[in-house]
């Protein structure tokens, strides 16, 4: 199988594209449930989003560094490693403080500075530990997790608990973001300090699958691989629904059950379009690479413009019957009616995303690449 996989970024370009969909509603308020994240437990197709792309780090490591390995002496490797953990990180806090930049209490997490810090942590482990050993970490982290949510009581808490503002993630993000955690929450985080650790073991099951895909390489089983990774994915998601009645499905703590759950999701969807488009190389589908390897070029960084422009259009005002309200309901309400409803919030999420695909486009035709 050839080691630059069309499949790959594909799924990237989807996975960025459902990222900017979900996160731009036309209404909060009216969603459908499918674009809608989970209360606290269970799992929509919105709570999918980002640990397919965590996911999708892990292949993209695992091809990234042995190429460089290639090259590259050990050392530039871990300074190349080093320096776009930064950016990604800097691109996170710019995003979160835009426009006013209050640093006494801007948010110091984010979805960018999560991803930074996997990509950080995964890349060193895949340097320093074999196949193996990422296997066992994996399952390692996973069983760890667990079982400080179930056995160990929070500070202050007599028995263990997943409460939303009890749990012992939220009292880390307390301990050590507190004035500095989402404004919506208030008291923990989505991506707080604990639950980046199970996401690092997203990412490891990506890595994991980039070892099945391509070590060894030999084009002729390439077919075994896929159904091998099939099934593992198959079994992730089984073992994720068993560990779900004692340790549910959660996006917020990262949970074992979630981690399993989605990991093994993104290996069927994997594999899938590795069987469609780079084995068996479909013609008649192949508008859908064409629309999505326009998100996959520029992935992190149109992802980051969009949450720039969302945040502008709620930033200015305009008037409307005399009152005041901001550029994006005037949009909202002029393109779609008075009457919110969920397929035109739906809608607007999707001209937003074709906006951002103009964008995207232009830096194609221009042949910019900006990937921190």
């Amino acid at each position: 199988m050839n080691n630059r996989l069309e499949s790959l970024d594909i799924f990237r370009g989807m996975t960025v594209a459902g990222m900017i969909i979900v996160n731009n509603p036309g209404s909060w308020s009216i969603m459908y449930p499918i674009v809608r994240h989970a209360k606290w437990d269970g799992c929509t197709f919105a709570d999918l989003i980002f640990p397919f792309f965590l996911y999708i780090v892990g292949v993209s490591i695992y091809l990234a560094i042995t190429k460089y390995q290639l090259s590259l002496t050990t050392i530039q490797i871990y300074k190349k490693i080093l320096f776009r953990t930064i950016i990604l990180f800097l691109l996170g806090i710019i995003l979160n403080g835009f426009p006013d930049y209050n640093f006494s209490e801007i948010r110091i997490p984010g979805v960018l500075q999560r991803i930074a810090v996997v990509y950080f942590f995964s890349s060193i482990l895949f340097l320093n530990f074999s196949k193996n050993w990422l296997g066992i970490l994996f399952f390692g982290i996973l069983v760890f997790y667990t079982f400080l949510f179930l056995c160990i009581p929070p500070p202050g808490e007599s028995l263990p608990t997943m409460d939303t503002e009890k749990n012992i993630a939220a009292y880390i993000d307390r301990l050590f973001l507190k004035g500095h955690v989402w404004k919506y929450t208030k008291t923990w985080d989505p991506e707080g300090i604990l639950s980046t650790l199970p996401s690092i073991a997203t990412s490891i099951s990506g890595i994991l699958t980039g070892y099945i895909l391509f070590e060894n390489n030999r084009s002729e089983k390439s077919l075994k691989k896929i159904y091998t990774l099939f099934a593992i994915g198959i079994v992730c998601i089984i073992l994720g629904l068993l560990l779900n009645f004692i340790f549910p499905i959660n996006k917020n703590l990262w949970t074992s059950s979630y981690t399993l759950f989605t990991s093994g999701i993104a290996c069927i969807y994997l594999m899938t379009f590795i069987y469609f488009f780079d084995i068996k190389k479909i013609q008649s589908i192949s508008f859908i690479k064409s629309f999505f390897s326009i998100f996959s070029l520029n992935a992190l960084f149109l992802y980051f413009i969009s949450g720039i422009f969302a945040r502008i259009l709620n930033l200015i005002s305009i008037q409307l019957d005399k009152k005041e309200i901001s550029l994006k309901l005037f949009l909202y309400k002029k393109i779609f009616g008075e009457i919110p409803t969920p397929l035109n919030s739906l809608l607007y999420s999707v001209l937003f995303l074709i906006v951002v695909f103009i964008v995207g486009l232009i830096l194609k035709k221009r042949n910019i690449r900006i990937s921190p």
